[in-house]
């Protein structure tokens, strides 16, 4: 279902009505595994991150215990490259030094990881534009964007002290991960 629905999305746009058509058999999957599916098998579009922004009911049943155990298990630095611009920039929540700092990632994507930030630092945060394109266009009416949902989720994983939330001023973001990966960013 994931690799068929991303190569339709290709075609479609990609919205909740979309999603709607597979809502049953979307949510006959554990969260966590479709979550980690689509963040795993699609590593050519942004799919991933459409999909997610319709689905806040999946993220609401996941933990950081989930998150963590996703970001053990990847296999492609592109899925790293999805999860963090998702949780980023939509979550606005920060898992980084979950990342940069678990034993069980594989030191590769780290520095790959690294080499992405340096240079596209900038997406993981969320600008003014975007937000009001996902509250007040016709972007954020086609997904069915709901600010008040996605801050109820942000707040969940914020409990968990692994989890901090994303600076949101572009200045601090940069000096804050400038520090985090002991290198200055481009």
């Amino acid at each position: 279902m994931i690799v068929q629905a991303s190569k339709e999305a290709e075609w479609h746009p990609v919205d909740r009505a979309y999603i709607e058509k597979h809502y049953n058999e979307i949510f006959s999957i554990d969260p966590i595994v479709f979550i980690y599916g689509n963040f795993e098998i699609i590593t050519s579009s942004i799919w991933p991150i459409t999909l997610f922004l319709c689905l806040p009911e999946m993220w609401i049943e996941l933990e950081v215990d989930d998150i963590a155990l996703m970001i053990e298990s990847f296999e492609s630095v592109f899925s790293f490259f999805f999860l963090i611009e998702f949780t980023g920039k939509y979550l606005q929540i920060d898992i980084l030094p979950m990342i940069l700092t678990s034993r069980n990632v594989v030191a590769h994507f780290k520095e790959e990881l690294i080499e992405y930030l340096k240079l596209q630092w900038h997406v993981l945060l969320m600008t003014e534009d975007t937000q009001d394109s996902l509250e007040n266009d016709m972007e954020g009416l086609y997904l069915k964007y709901n600010p008040l949902r996605w801050q109820e989720i942000r707040r969940k994983f914020l409990q968990d002290s692994r989890v901090q939330e994303m600076k949101t001023n572009f200045s601090d973001f940069k000096k804050y991960l400038s520090t985090l990966i002991g290198s200055p960013l481009g």
